[in-house]
């Protein structure tokens, strides 16, 4: 009964009690025999309980740093700053809860996470505190005082972040996100097996470049390779324009290959370079009408590879440098 405790249990007869009666639960067990086996439960009027709510940080919080909570029997708020308690109605005036009824206290604002809920004393916690709510609830079981703890933690947990797709390189050379190994090349123009397709070359904004291709169509076969999602099918490859047909030397560094082409929306460059060493340095030389763009890269050798470009361009032709 909210408001009123139990203060006396009797039966009769009185050998029939198992154990003790249990005031504060009020319950008592009992053995039946023949006859009549009467119980008395006594009540009288209980005095409520005080309520006290105090916040703890894990860390160091801000200065002014605050919580706010709400109590289920009480109307409005509690506001106890970081490394306090404040008792619920105020100290000077606390409200008072009727005896045997049970609270819910959840904070509604706060200076981080809540990472523990504890209640003092521990027989008056109903339940389980629910830590991602800030909730708990307590029973109001005597005329004292019942502590609810909160720990609180620095700061909210974030979602994670999605992956970012990938970027190509725009007609002004914008970023693009690091590029995946493409797969083993076809037949390449001496009927050989082309080597795994390397990463793209840097962009012009000095980012990594977007994934090289695989090798592309000899000169005696077609070709299909799959970088990034795309394929190279002859009929792409009969799309390809301005190709440098004449080899290139500079030391022993030559461009074996250099063209256009088009896969499915996109255009880039593809080149093959031979040397001793495993990377070369060429100028590559983007044509379109009486307009030509100079890149400077750094290219691996002996294997296809190719970078992304602008669709206005026409042409290519790649100088290698000694």
């Amino acid at each position: 009964m909210v408001g009123a405790q139990v203060s006396a249990i009797t039966v009769a007869p009185n050998g029939r009690v198992v154990g003790s009666p249990s005031f504060t639960g009020r319950t008592v067990t009992i053995t039946l025999g023949a006859g009549e086996t009467v119980v008395t439960f006594t009540n009288s009027p209980a005095t409520g309980g005080i309520l006290k709510i105090c916040a703890t940080s894990t860390s160091t919080p801000a200065a002014g740093a605050a919580a706010t909570f709400t109590v289920s029997g009480f109307t409005g708020t509690t506001t106890v700053p970081a490394g306090s308690c404040n008792v619920v109605g105020g100290s000077t005036s606390p409200f008072v809860f009727p005896f045997g009824s049970t609270q819910t206290i959840t904070q509604t604002s706060g200076f981080g996470v809540v990472s523990a809920i504890s209640v003092i004393p521990s027989t008056s916690l109903v339940g389980s505190p629910n830590l991602g709510a800030g909730t708990v609830q307590v029973l109001i079981d005597g005329a004292g005082i019942t502590e609810v703890g909160y720990t609180v933690g620095p700061g909210t947990t974030g979602t994670t972040g999605s992956t970012g797709s990938t970027g190509s390189t725009g007609s002004t050379g914008s970023t693009g996100s690091a590029g995946s190994t493409g797969s083993t090349g076809s037949t390449g123009s001496a009927g050989s097996t082309g080597s795994t397709g390397s990463t793209g070359s840097t962009g012009s904004t000095g980012s990594t470049g977007s994934t090289g291709s695989t090798g592309s169509t000899g000169s005696t076969g077609s070709t299909t390779t799959g970088t990034a999602g795309a394929t190279v099918t002859a009929a792409a490859a009969a799309n390809a324009t301005g190709t440098q047909n004449a080899t290139r030397k500079a030391g022993s560094v030559s461009i074996v290959l250099a063209k256009l082409v088009k896969l499915g929306n996109k255009h880039y460059v593809q080149l093959r370079v031979k040397g001793l060493h495993n990377t070369a340095r060429v100028h590559i030389l983007l044509l379109k009408g009486k307009t030509t763009m100079t890149l400077t890269r750094t290219v691996k050798t002996n294997q296809i590879v190719r970078f992304a470009v602008s669709s206005t361009f026409r042409s290519v032709r790649v100088i290698p440098i000694a």
